[in-house]
């Protein structure tokens, strides 16, 4: 079992559990590029061959140990498995022209939480998504199965989903390529306090057999929330 701590702006509400050394001890958390904060704590398990490829208090990865060992310092960090973002929102469209790169913003006119952010993924006319539920940790999950509709006009880089809610200090971004069938499952921890966990298949195509074996590892995440002190 390991633990892994989140991260958000360090003025955002939600805060799950602050103890850094803890967690430094038992995933060796690398300085975190999002800020000096923890945001979360949650725990889960791992089957043989899995490992975490990547961490900080924003992002957990977890994949393949085989790919792992074939990186240097995690270098280039495999693209396979799952990809897990703390306190995300709903992305901001991409310029028309896609000149502008792709988007890193929220958008203001979608509202924060797992639903909200659902129905929006669903309804977005470039995508092809359905829509379920499931519980996780004992808290209620929405997933959202999407794929890049056939004939979509849509950058390069494919379409944005998920961004960071605050950008602050920095800012992330995620989403789907085209010809990529992706999972998006979204828990609140606390109220407007969404963690995306991402089934990417992009390094070993083939989504129906990473999710055979990532689904089970979804399940037994466990999240600890804290209410904030300010």
């Amino acid at each position: 079992m390991v633990t892994w701590a989140e991260s958000g702006n360090a003025s955002a509400s939600a805060r799950l559990c602050a103890q850094e050394e803890q967690i430094v001890g038992r995933v060796g958390l690398s300085p975190d590029p999002y800020g000096e904060f923890t945001y979360g704590q949650a725990t889960f398990t791992l089957p043989d061959g899995w490992a975490v490829t990547y961490d900080s208090q924003a992002a957990l990865f977890l994949g393949s140990a085989d790919d792992y060992a074939k990186s240097i310092d995690g270098d280039p960090e495999p693209a396979w498995g799952l990809r897990s973002w703390a306190d995300v929102a709903a992305a901001a469209p991409d310029s028309d022209d896609c000149s502008s790169g792709p988007t890193d913003q929220p958008d203001p006119n979608v509202g924060l939480g797992a639903a909200n952010i659902a129905a929006w993924m669903v309804a977005l006319p470039t995508l092809e998504a359905t829509r379920s539920t499931m519980t996780i940790g004992g808290l209620p999950a929405e997933v959202v199965d999407v794929e890049i509709a056939e004939g979509a006009s849509v950058c390069d880089w494919g379409v944005i989903l998920i961004v960071s809610r605050t950008s602050n200090p920095d800012p992330f971004n995620y989403g789907v390529s085209p010809g990529q069938h992706m999972r998006f499952i979204l828990i609140d921890v606390l109220p407007g306090r969404t963690v995306s966990i991402a089934l990417d298949d992009g390094g070993h195509p083939g989504f129906d057999a990473l999710a055979e074996v990532a689904m089970p590892i979804v399940e037994s995440f466990v999240f600890a929330p804290t209410w904030p002190t300010t």
